[in-house]
C-alpha cells in the first residue's frame, strides 16, 4: 500500500511547456493511489485540454470557467478543504517511489 493511497491532491497547472510534465506527474500520482484533482488556468489550456488530465486521473479536470461561475465559490473552497496536499500546504520535501524528489521552500 502506497503512502498516497486515498490521499486527495490538488494540482494547479499553469501555461508553459511544463504542462506536459504535470500530466505525467498527475498520472504517476494516480497510479500510486492518490485522488488527483487538477485545476488548469486559461494559459494551460493553450497547451493541453482538460481531457488530457481527465484521462490520466479518471477524475474531472477543472478550468477557470468552472471555478469562477455561479456555484464556483463553493467548488474551489470545497476542493481546497478536501485536499490532503495542495499548493497552499507548506511542503519542504516529498520523496515518492518512482518519482523525483519534490522540493519546495515554505513561504
Amino acid at each position: 500500500m502506497s503512502i498516497l493511497s486515498n490521499k486527495r491532491i490538488v494540482l494547479g497547472v499553469t501555461g508553459s511547456i511544463a504542462v506536459y510534465k504535470a500530466a505525467d506527474l498527475a498520472s504517476k500520482l494516480t497510479q500510486a493511489g492518490a485522488q488527483v484533482d487538477v485545476i488548469l488556468t486559461g494559459a494551460a489550456e493553450k497547451f493541453v485540454t482538460p481531457l488530457t488530465f481527465q484521462s490520466v486521473t479518471g477524475r474531472r479536470a477543472y478550468t477557470d470557467d468552472d471555478l469562477w461561475g455561479n456555484e464556483a465559490h463553493i467548488l474551489h473552497v470545497g476542493l481546497g478543504h478536501a485536499a490532503d496536499l495542495s499548493p497552499s500546504h507548506h511542503v519542504r520535501e516529498i520523496q515518492l517511489p518512482g518519482l523525483p524528489t519534490v522540493r519546495r521552500t515554505a513561504c
